[in-house]
């Protein structure tokens, strides 16, 4: 927080953002480093984001939540006479993208409804960031993305279930809000929020399995800085390039109690005092850096969170969901922070009363 605060004098580390780009010499909000500018497109993109300037961000999101319940209800139901495995982690990135790409382009990829990766977009990301890692890992980001090399090279435009007794107690939160008429449709925004053991799950989820784990280096401003880092003063010498480890942070003992490596949401749940209820402010804050902080603040954080209330609260209102194999329940490769994942194969069986 104190390196991304907006008027902060740490800037963007050039080896890390510059090797993000898509096109050599053509930078993206993430990748660029020139703070101005950086600003300036920030300011630009920030509206549609919001929702405030967007009255249908909501609808729109519902829209696939729906195309995603009936696409399982329609190709991939288990039953007691026959098992039916669904890759979850594939028909989840369908819906982020189909959600992303009508709020930006105002017409979505269309992948859920053909269930399938349409253009090969997700095969082509998890290519891009294999080599992104490359490029920062060997310094070799000046070379290749020299421009006459980069046309030839690069790419153009043109071109088990960990927990029965929460999944019980999610469930029965659920069933819950329906029964009392606050989720006639897909489940608003505003009462997915105000549900405490959903919202408990959903951090605990992100504290768990963090999204990204990318270090998101930044540059010691001119002159050093001194921080303090448990109770002891710290200097950092001028143009150090520092980070943080997600995993590390996540783990903490004295932010997140004693059983941090266990999955517990009833942790984000305040007991009543004001003590406990500045500790789950500090967790809260701490877990949200995943989305970054100040003036490197992701965008789409309300779109994010938005989408993943509504699937969870809609996937387990529907179906009763388990892992195809407990003991192989997913892939996945992690590309300098960020995941790709893959077979999360499960077998989804309509619930036996449909509320």
């Amino acid at each position: 927080m104190h390196i991304s605060s907006v008027r902060s004098p740490y800037t963007k580390t050039a080896w890390f953002y510059t090797a993000t780009r898509i096109e050599a010499g053509r930078d993206h909000i993430f990748s660029q480093v020139d703070e101005e500018k950086h600003m300036k497109r920030r300011q630009q993109m920030a509206a549609g984001y919001s929702g405030k300037e967007n009255p249908n961000l909501e609808p729109t999101i519902d829209n696939y939540i729906h195309q995603l319940i009936s696409l399982i209800r329609a190709k991939y139901l288990s039953s007691t006479t026959h098992s039916t495995p669904l890759d979850l982690a594939h028909k989840i990135q369908f819906l982020t993208l189909d959600v992303i790409s009508d709020i930006g382009f105002g017409q979505a990829f269309g992948d859920l409804a053909a269930d399938k990766d349409v253009d090969g977009y997700i095969a082509a990301s998890e290519n891009t960031v294999f080599f992104i890692v490359i490029l920062c890992a060997t310094g070799l980001m000046p070379v290749l993305q020299w421009p006459p090399l980069a046309r030839i090279i690069g790419p153009s435009e043109g071109g088990k279930s960990a927990n029965p007794r929460v999944y019980a107690k999610l469930q029965r939160e659920i069933d819950e809000t329906v029964a009392s008429g606050q989720a006639p449709g897909v489940v608003p925004d505003a009462v997915a929020k105000d549900l405490a053991y959903l919202q408990a799950v959903l951090r605990e989820g992100f504290r768990m399995r963090p999204p990204v784990t990318d270090v998101v280096p930044k540059k010691v401003p001119a002159g050093g800085d001194t921080v303090v880092v448990d109770g002891e003063s710290v200097f950092l010498p001028g143009g150090t390039n520092i980070g943080y480890s997600v995993n590390g942070l996540h783990s903490r003992k004295d932010i997140f109690g004693q059983d941090a490596d266990i999955f517990r949401p009833e942790r984000w749940i305040p007991s009543g005092n004001g003590e406990d209820a500045e500790r789950v402010a500090e967790m809260k804050k701490t877990t949200e850096l995943i989305f970054g902080y100040g003036k490197y603040q992701c965008l789409g954080k309300n779109i994010g969170w938005m989408e993943y209330g509504k699937a969870i609260f809609e996937l387990f209102r529907h179906f009763d969901v388990a892992f195809a194999d407990p003991q192989d329940p997913w892939k996945e490769k992690n590309y300098l922070g960020i995941f790709a994942s893959q077979g999360l194969w499960v077998l989804a069986t309509e619930r036996g009363v449909r509320v």
